[in-house]
């Protein structure tokens, strides 16, 4: 049976989510300082920006209205949201932050851990896995009804698309990047999961989330056309959004690193004149790299 038609949800104020976030924020900056003292390196304007906002995406991702709507009507918000969470969030806060912060602040035994980790093949299946429990029916219900759950399921989301986005957009050479023409591949591939739910939601005939079934109906929104779009947004526009990280990468590798490739300089950026700097694979680390910090900007993947 329908259930009646709605309009926006009220106003709710987060306040556990929005101190989560503030102490985020204020963590960022008292590392920067306490760490950049100890250094005498800074961390630039632009990755400050970068990192808030990443920080300003999760905000709005997690607080009224989306997050109240992803939560009590509509199974489409919900995947919006953990699109935000996880091709979004984690590439600007990784860009926001110094090399030397990460080898400064994080000990020894964690480095190496998320080294192994943030290995391709070790990501892609942390990361695919954390795709496929995150849209079990049976955990999105549950989600669904408890805050609480929903919220520690945000966290592991976040946690499972940062180890993803390392191989690509490590900031630091302790966690090596690979290539970018092996960055377009592995991105390719972590588009190819979610479209085997993504297929399941747009062309099932009834209800996959019972929790939604039941739910008030946003503004007269069908259950069968809010699941229909759940499944266009996650396979449409998630796509969409990991192909455009593709074509950045694909156009500054093409600009800066065709003479590797064998692309004739015709066919390269800067007018085949040769000044564009040559793309160099991410090193490991040195003692004059640990202190550089322009590391976080190189050129095979910093937007």
């Amino acid at each position: 049976m329908e259930q009646p038609s709605v309009g926006l949800p009220p106003f709710h104020l987060h306040l556990e989510t929005i101190l989560f976030w503030v102490l985020i924020c204020l963590l960022y900056f008292f590392s920067l300082a306490y760490f950049g003292s100890i250094s005498r390196l800074k961390a630039t304007i632009s990755q400050k920006v970068l990192f808030l906002s990443g920080v300003g995406v999760a905000f709005l991702a997690t607080t009224w209205p989306l997050h109240d709507i992803s939560d009590g009507y509509l199974y489409s918000a919900h995947m919006v949201q953990h699109i935000l969470l996880m091709l979004v969030v984690p590439p600007f806060m990784l860009w926001g932050t110094p090399a030397w912060l990460i080898e400064r602040a994080l000990p020894t035994p964690v480095l190496k851990a998320l080294r192994k980790i943030a290995r391709p093949v070790a990501a892609t299946l942390a990361y695919n896995s954390v795709v496929a429990l995150s849209h079990w029916p049976l955990l999105v219900d549950l989600m669904s009804r408890s805050n609480l759950f929903h919220q520690s399921m945000h966290l592991l989301i976040i946690a499972g698309a940062f180890i993803m986005w390392l191989p690509v957009y490590s900031p630091t050479p302790r966690i090596r990047r690979i290539s970018p023409p092996a960055q377009m591949l592995y991105l390719f591939v972590q588009s190819i999961l979610p479209t085997v739910p993504a297929s399941f939601f747009t062309f099932a005939q009834g209800v996959i989330v019972p929790f939604y079934g039941e739910a008030p109906r946003l503004y007269g929104v069908s259950v069968l056309s809010d699941q229909q779009m759940a499944g266009l947004v996650m396979k449409e526009i998630g796509g969409l959004v990991i192909w455009t990280y593709i074509a950045v990468i694909f156009f500054r590798w093409y600009a800066v690193g065709g003479q590797e490739a064998g692309i004739p300089s015709r066919f390269r950026g800067g007018g085949g004149g040769g000044t564009n700097p040559r793309w160099e694979p991410h090193p490991g680390p040195s003692p004059t790299e640990a202190r550089d910090d322009t590391d976080a900007l190189v050129v095979s993947g910093h937007p």
